[in-house]
């Protein structure tokens, strides 16, 4: 049967005190039996001492060497030992006091250090047994005195001894029952102590949140796993001064200043950015500070999804509100039209009504689809593959020459992970735009796509490159703000479904401003790090 892990200790305990006293035992013997030994040339000394006294002190000493044993052992069991080594020393003890000339002596005090050393070791009922044998061998030991050997015996003597037995097991079983409490306690506060840090530990590494406790000497006490990935290789770390610059001095001003961080930090290592809290640990300034990291593309998430659950609300009222309106409005223009007795300027502003509600429909569906993508389903795709079996869709569809389109790869790691329908959109926005403003570029290839790893992060990107006038300054900055066009024909969402489908995968979607034309540049997740956030 197990044993419950309190239990054990207590009787490993208990073991461990048996074997400090028979320590004692043995020095105690060999001490009286050393005494016969080597304490001769002193007359008055050698006549106090007969030679029974040297043979049981000696018997007392094999006994308490054998104990030794017997205690290293376990056997026989505990309490069986206690009571048979409490006894062996009454016995022994009262021999020794009868063996000596005077017929009493001060060897009768030892009873009472068995008597503690009873009591610290067994429950007050079997200190009090042992007291109780002592006083009865004391009185034996008195009336064999008395009556075999015709001897003077001081009874009252003994019935004081004995009354300081009783006395001092009732006292030590007290004594050692409010220690075993006191310890006891001490120790289930230990334990309840060490599942606290332990539960602590565990809810700190299981946090979304990185975090890292400083001390007032600036080097890191404990850091969760979320700081070690944000953090990357200065995560293993032991000092402040060993982690980013920038949020070294950030750190150094919320200790001056009390100032929290008004800007984000970029580690090189994997391009993630981050966003840093500063936080006081107790009520001085020594007792050191906590740090809060945040993925700011997590925030960013968040920030997605909070969008997408109020645009799904937006749209529901659009389908309803808007589309059965425009639906009958597009549905009589078309009967208009179908009448024989119209006039060619009353086809004309016909035609007007049909294509705005085609457009103004296209701009319905567009919403209506980005408000369904809250769930995306991450595949591993061999890029090179894909962008070839693209092109050739691509070609078809818009009917160009294939070589108006140029691939470049420059990296022999061709894999990415991102929704492949989410990506064949993206791509097809991108390339379907590059195409239509690259049409007045007489040479070719009037589209570029590049495929490669960023240098600091080396994550993987794609690249498409037109050749057309490029976007301005000015109109560059609000490009991927929706219903935001520069054509009469566009509807402005475009590109912005095509941001939010990238960041839906934890991809971005940035534009980089290039000399021979407009460049958008698709840089995707470390797959590891998408797998984590699912």
């Amino acid at each position: 049967m197990q044993q419950h892990p309190a239990t054990a200790s207590s009787l490993t305990r208990n073991w461990r005190t048996l074997r400090l006293f028979n320590i004692f035992r043995i020095i105690l013997a060999a001490t009286l039996f050393g005494l016969t030994l080597f304490i001769t040339t002193n007359t008055t000394i050698q006549s106090i001492y007969s030679e029974l006294f040297q043979n049981i002190s000696l018997l007392f000493l094999l006994f308490s060497v054998l104990s030794a044993i017997a205690i290293h052992k376990q056997w026989p069991r505990f309490s069986t030992q206690v009571y048979l080594y409490a006894i062996v020393d009454i016995i022994a003890i009262t021999a020794l006091t009868h063996s000596l000339s005077s017929g009493d002596g001060p060897l009768e005090i030892l009873l009472i250090i068995t008597i503690i050393g009873t009591a610290l070791l067994l429950p007050e009922r079997g200190a009090i047994i042992i007291a109780s044998i002592a006083s009865l061998a004391l009185l034996g030991e008195r009336s064999y005195t008395q009556l075999l050997e015709q001897a003077s015996v001081n009874y009252t003597q003994a019935g004081l001894l004995g009354a300081t037995f009783f006395a001092t097991a009732l006292l030590s079983t007290t004594l050692n029952r409010r220690l075993r409490e006191s310890e006891q306690l001490a120790e289930q506060r230990g334990i309840d102590l060490a599942n606290l840090a332990q539960l602590n530990q565990h809810v700190i590494q299981l946090l979304q949140s990185g975090v890292l406790v400083i001390d007032n000497s600036c080097r890191i006490r404990l850091i969760n796993q979320t700081a070690l990935q944000l953090l990357g290789n200065a995560g293993k770390s032991t000092k402040l001064s060993q982690l980013p610059h920038e949020l070294q001095q950030h750190y150094q001003r919320w200790i001056e200043k009390k100032q929290q961080p008004d800007s984000n930090i970029k580690i090189a290592e994997n391009g993630i950015e981050i966003s840093s809290y500063f936080k006081q640990l107790g009520s001085q300034p020594e007792h050191g500070s906590i740090i809060f990291l945040e993925d700011s593309s997590d925030l960013a998430q968040q920030v997605q999804h909070l969008k997408l659950a109020s645009l799904g609300r937006l749209t529901a009222s659009i389908a309803h509100e808007i589309r059965n309106p425009l639906g009958a409005i597009s549905h009589a223009a078309q009967l208009l039209d179908e009448s024989p007795a119209l006039e060619q300027e009353d086809k004309r502003l016909i035609e007007i009504i049909s294509n705005h509600s085609n457009r103004m429909n296209t701009i319905i569906e567009s919403i209506l689809q980005l408000s369904r993508r809250e769930q995306f389903n991450p595949t591993t795709i061999a890029i090179d593959e894909w962008l070839t079996t693209f092109i050739d869709e691509l070609v078809a569809s818009n009917h160009i020459d294939p070589s108006n389109i140029l691939i470049h790869i420059k990296t022999s790691q061709t894999t990415i992970t991102m929704d492949p329908t989410h990506l064949y959109q993206v791509v097809s926005n991108l390339c379907n735009n590059a195409i239509r403003h690259s049409r007045n570029h007489s040479e070719n290839p009037k589209v570029e796509l590049h495929f490669g790893l960023t240098p600091a992060s080396e994550y993987p990107y794609l690249d498409v490159e037109d050749h057309g006038p490029g976007i301005a300054a000015a109109d560059a900055q609000h490009i991927f703000e929706p219903f935001y066009t520069t054509e009469n024909s566009g509807t402005g969402l475009g590109l912005y479904i095509a941001r939010e489908l990238c960041e839906c995968n934890h991809a971005k979607l940035d534009y980089i401003v290039s000399d021979t034309g407009a460049r958008f540049r698709i840089t995707f997740s470390n797959p590891d790090i998408i797998q984590q956030r699912l």
